[in-house]
C-alpha cells in the first residue's frame, strides 16, 4: 500500500457505496470470459482438488469461484464463500440458486481477518483478487492459514497491478494513468509480487507459484470498464487533465477498430501447505 496517500478502493467497503450492484455485472462478465475460465481451471488444477474435501473461499464476491469449486467437490464435499459485504453475499445466493445445480455453495457475511470458524477446519482456503483489496492482507492471510487444517492447503490467486501490459502511443501517458491508479485505486496494487514471501512469513511449506496471464486483444466489456474507470479516476484527482484522460481512452477505442489492441494482465497462483 502506497503510505501517505488516501486509498480509494471500492471493493475494500462495497456495501457503503452509493451504487454496488454495478460491481455484480462487472465481476459476472470477467468470470465468464473464456480465457479467464481457463486460467481458474488450471490454477484449480495445479492445486488439486478432492472430491468430497471441505473448502472456505474467503472474499467470495459474487460467487463466481465458489459455484465452480462446488461443482468438483460434489455431494460429498462442503463449499462455502464467505464475505464482508451483505450485499455480495445476497447476490452470489441467489447467483448460486440460479446457475448451479445442487450441491449448492453457502455463503455467509465475515471478515476475512476474523474468520468465525475452528482452527484447522477446512481442507482448502482460498482467496482470489482479494488480498488486493485488504487494508491488512497478511492478517488475512493469518487467518486462512489458521482454519486450514493441517496438511490442508493455503490457495491464493491474484494479479499485480503494475504488470498491466497496454498498446498506446504515449508511453508517458499510460505510464502515468496506471501506476497512479495502482497506488491510489487498489489497496495495494503490488500485492501480486509480496503473497510468496507472505506465505512463507506465515508458517506454510512447499510453497509455489504458477505465472499465469490474461491477454485481451478485443476490448471486451470488463477491460473498457477498466481503463475508462482509471481514465476517469486520475482525471477526478488530478493525475491528468479530462482532455488527456479522454484521448487516452479514444485510442484504445480506435485501436479496436482497426484490430491493435492489446491488453495484458499478470496474475500469480500460489499455494502452499499448512
Amino acid at each position: 500500500m502506497t503510505l501517505g496517500k488516501e486509498i480509494h478502493d471500492p471493493w475494500v467497503h462495497v456495501d457503503g457505496l452509493p451504487d454496488p450492484g454495478r460491481l455484480v455485472p462487472l465481476v459476472e462478465e470477467r468470470g465468464a470470459d473464456s480465457d479467464q475460465a481457463e486460467m481458474r481451471r488450471r490454477f484449480r488444477d495445479w492445486v488439486g482438488l478432492a472430491p468430497g474435501a471441505a473448502v472456505l473461499e474467503v472474499g467470495c464476491g459474487t460467487g463466481v469461484w465458489t459455484r465452480e469449486l462446488a461443482a468438483l467437490a460434489g455431494p460429498g464435499g462442503r463449499v462455502l464463500g464467505v464475505d464482508p459485504s451483505r450485499f455480495l453475499v445476497q447476490e452470489a445466493r441467489r447467483l448460486a440458486c440460479e446457475r448451479c445445480a445442487p450441491p449448492h455453495p453457502s455463503f455467509e457475511v465475515a471478515d476475512g481477518a476474523a474468520l468465525p470458524f475452528p482452527d484447522e477446519s477446512w481442507d482448502l482456503v482460498l482467496a482470489a483478487t482479494v488480498l488486493g483489496h485488504t487494508h491488512d492482507p497478511a492478517a488475512v492471510l493469518r487467518e486462512m492459514v489458521r482454519v486450514a487444517r493441517r496438511g490442508g492447503r493455503v490457495a491464493i490467486f491474484d494479479h499485480d497491478w503494475e504488470s498491466f501490459l497496454l498498446n498506446h502511443s504515449d508511453k508517458e501517458l499510460t505510464r502515468c494513468i496506471l501506476n497512479f491508479t495502482c497506488d491510489r485505486r487498489e489497496a495495494d496494487g503490488w500485492i501480486g509480487r509480496r503473497i510468496l514471501g507472505m506465505m512463507r512469513q506465515a508458517g506454510l511449506g512447499g510453497t509455489r507459484c504458477l505465472p499465469l496471464a490474461w491477454v485481451d486483444a478485443e476490448y471486451g466489456g470488463y477491460m473498457r470498464h477498466a481503463l475508462k474507470s482509471r481514465a476517469e479516476f486520475a482525471a477526478q484527482h488530478g493525475a491528468v487533465t479530462e482532455t488527456k484522460a479522454k484521448a487516452w481512452v479514444g485510442e484504445f477505442e480506435a485501436r479496436a477498430r482497426e484490430g491493435t489492441f492489446f491488453a495484458a494482465i499478470t496474475y500469480f497462483g500460489f499455494a502452499g501447505t499448512r
